[in-house]
């Protein structure tokens, strides 16, 4: 299980952690609202500072199925979406009252670009 986890899996991990405060934007998510909604594009990765959001899909026949949640201390975005700018395939809606450091695809790129490739893999 432990191959799953982002945190452990590339050196610049923790490069990327400290980048958030450093250079990301400070935003504010009211319980409900989205970070990205599926089939939306998105250029941005989170680290979340309070609260929690919710991964979820929803399938052809309208069925909302839960996919995960991220908490505090975690990234958040749709990593598929984020690296390969496709559309997102979940829906990440905080489900309390949030702070989140965001920071733009272009900017973890210029920084750290052998995340980049890492994650591409």
């Amino acid at each position: 299980m432990d191959k799953f986890n982002i945190k452990d899996s590339h050196p610049n991990i923790s490069r990327l952690e400290k980048l958030f405060p450093e250079e990301g934007v400070l935003t504010k998510f009211k319980k409900n609202e989205y970070l990205v909604q599926q089939n939306e594009k998105t250029n941005q990765i989170g680290f979340i500072m309070s609260g929690m959001f919710r991964l979820s899909h929803i399938d052809a026949d309208a069925n909302e199925w839960i996919v995960g949640y991220s908490f505090v201390n975690d990234f958040v975005c749709d990593y598929p979406s984020f690296i390969k700018q496709a559309t997102s395939t979940v829906n990440i809606q905080a489900t309390t009252e949030c702070e989140v450091y965001l920071l733009s695809l272009n900017h973890v790129c210029r920084d750290i670009p052998t995340l980049i490739r890492f994650l591409l893999r």
